[in-house]
């Protein structure tokens, strides 16, 4: 781009769902590949109807009314070609699985469903469908990152004394003759700091849990909440509480640094993948991703915002989760 404007949502979502095709289908794809294209379109889509359907959960009669206004069919049909998509890659891995030697998710899959068949046991998580729905799992639960990602760039953009402060961690601590990669996390605390602060101020305003149910009466600050009601915990109300993080609507990436200049505290922002024992499978994966992604960027690219016009918003818009609203950034490459 130059350094011109740009909106840098769709390079964003093209990159990371390259990431979890190159894990399902043992492969990655030019990001001008048609392929690639629909996919991220398809995914784009069901993302942006998801929140309009959480009424749902409560009414799932709604689904039924004339006219799919809460589109239903239509989600119905995104997935259903999502699916074609997957299961065309898992007829090629039939074709070659004998030969492979490749580790990626269906090939893997395949070879326990073969030895499951084999040792005549049950194929229950295992039949043909299970793969299809899991790949398309992998897709839409990762759309968190997307998000995550998108708001990133945007408070770089606000807090131009943290980018300066990240490269030149990443300068002194790396250098400028290799890439940045998972090794040299520990050596940049900093860096890590802003991307657990990022984590905590994007996932505020109305971050919803799955709906749970109670398995037993349970009493809280003297109210009753009986066996059987139904829980959707806030969890941003977590890295919003001010008994937590000091000073909690203000962008404070050195809350995470302690005296010695160590990482610090950054375990209290696990509201961010939910909680509990069901808490996000991917969260490791995203993090990686996340590092990675944002240290390369800033150790290559100034990140600001256009001249002479206003910053954007950091309001975001609320739809069961927090989206940071449309904006244009300016990338230029450093000499």
């Amino acid at each position: 781009m130059k350094g011109t404007p740009f909106d840098v949502s769709r390079l964003i979502k093209t990159s990371h769902y390259n990431i979890i095709s190159s894990l399902l289908f043992g492969k990655r794809f030019a990001h001008d590949d048609a392929t690639l294209r629909r996919l991220v379109d398809l995914l784009d889509e069901v993302n942006k109807i998801v929140p309009e359907q959480l009424v749902l959960n409560f009414m799932e009669w709604l689904k039924y009314v004339p006219g799919d206004p809460f589109k239903v069919r239509r989600r119905r049909f995104l997935v259903d070609e999502i699916f074609k998509m997957v299961e065309k890659s898992v007829d090629e891995h039939k074709e070659t699985l004998e030969n492979s030697k490749s580790d990626d998710f269906i090939y893997s899959f395949l070879k326990e469903q073969g030895k499951r068949k084999l040792n005549k046991e049950s194929l229950e998580g295992f039949a043909d469908r299970d793969i299809l729905i899991l790949g398309y799992a992998l897709y839409f639960t990762s759309a968190p990152v997307v998000d995550v990602l998108y708001w990133f760039i945007l408070y770089l953009v606000h807090n131009q004394d943290v980018v300066v402060r990240m490269r030149k961690e990443i300068q002194e601590n790396v250098g400028t003759n290799k890439p940045v990669t998972m090794a040299d996390q520990e050596k940049l605390p900093y860096c890590r700091a802003v991307m657990y602060e990022v984590l905590r101020m994007s996932f505020t305003k109305v971050n919803l849990s799955p709906t749970h149910t109670f398995s037993e009466d349970l009493t809280v600050n003297g109210y009753t909440l009986p066996k059987g009601a139904w829980l959707m915990a806030a969890l941003c109300t977590v890295n919003l509480d001010p008994n937590i993080f000091t000073e909690p609507e203000k962008f404070k990436p050195e809350r995470f640094i302690n005296e010695r200049g160590q990482l610090f505290g950054f375990e209290k922002v696990y509201a961010s993948f939910s909680m509990g024992p069901r808490d996000c499978l991917g969260k490791s994966l995203a993090k990686m991703e996340i590092f990675l992604f944002l240290t390369t960027l800033v150790r290559n690219y100034d990140i600001e915002n256009e001249a002479g016009k206003p910053l954007p918003s950091l309001e975001g818009t609320s739809k069961g989760f927090r989206v940071a609203d449309p904006y244009q950034v300016c990338l230029k490459k450093k000499d």
